[in-house]
Parts: C-alpha cells; structure tokens; sequence
C-alpha cells in the first residue's frame, strides 16, 4: 500500500521524490502512481501517493523477467549463429585443403615443364618468342604439339 503525503505549496513532482524519495529523477514513478503530469507544479496540500519498494518491485519485476528472457533469447541465438559460423569455418578448412592440394598439384606440373624446359638450354626463349609470333590458335596447337612432345 503506497504512503500518502501532502505536497508542500510550489513543490513540483521532481522536489517531491527528492524528498520522499531521495532521487528527483524518480519523478515519473509519483506521476504514473497518481495519474498526474509530470511537468505541472503540484497544489500545496494535495494528497499524493508515494510509491512503497514492495509496489515499485512488483512493477520493475515483470520488466526485468522481459528483459531477461530476451537476454536468454539473443544469447540462444548468439549460441545458434556461432555453431553455424563454426560450420563454415570447417568447409572453408577443407576447400583451402583442396585448394592447396590444386596449388600443390599445378606447381608440381611447373616444375615438370621447367625441368622440360631446361633441356633446351637456353632455346626456351626463342621458343615463346617463335609462339607469341604464331596467331593464338596456331600457337595454342603448337604448344599443345610441345605438351606431349615433352611427355614423351
């Protein structure tokens, strides 16, 4: 049951909870308990409801359940997004396995056709020269032609 106190002549709801309740910004909680506007002086000797800790628990509780079901939401949701990240995080893990065995395949294959080449001995040169100067499909079949010259 709130307590029931006069206001003093000129007093505004702000100086009343700085008062009664010993924070002005607690304004808000009088008014809402007696209906009245936050931001008009108040008639000395009217009687005012001031609100008990036991009345502003039972209000600030369900608010304070809210919030803390939200919290407990977002954090379900936090858990659920990073077990997803987590997934992705082992595909991208095995494409750059498959990446880098590519990569490791390719440059095996370089290593191939420069050690090809090297047996010219200093003709890879005029080589390239001699394919660049060829149209690109000639160029293209020729090089095919080196490919499996070298295989052999």
């Amino acid at each position: 049951m709130p307590i029931q106190i006069e206001a003093l002549p000129g007093e505004d709801l702000a100086t009343l909870a700085a008062r009664t309740l010993g924070d002005p910004s607690r304004f808000r909680e009088i008014a809402n308990l007696n209906g009245l506007n936050p931001l008009e002086r108040l008639a000395g000797g009217l009687p005012i409801n001031i609100p008990t800790s036991a009345e502003l628990l039972a209000q600030v509780e369900p608010a304070l359940s809210s919030v803390v079901s939200g919290v407990e939401s977002a954090l379900l949701q936090t858990q659920t997004t990073l077990e997803q990240v987590s997934g992705y995080t082992t595909e991208a893990q095995r494409l750059v396995g498959e990446v880098n065995g590519v990569l490791g395949n390719v440059e095996s294959q370089l290593d191939t056709l420069l050690e090809s080449a090297r047996q010219y001995q200093g003709e890879a040169v005029r080589l390239v020269d001699w394919l660049l100067d060829k149209g690109t499909a000639q160029a293209s079949t020729a090089l095919q032609n080196l490919t499996e010259a070298i295989r052999l």
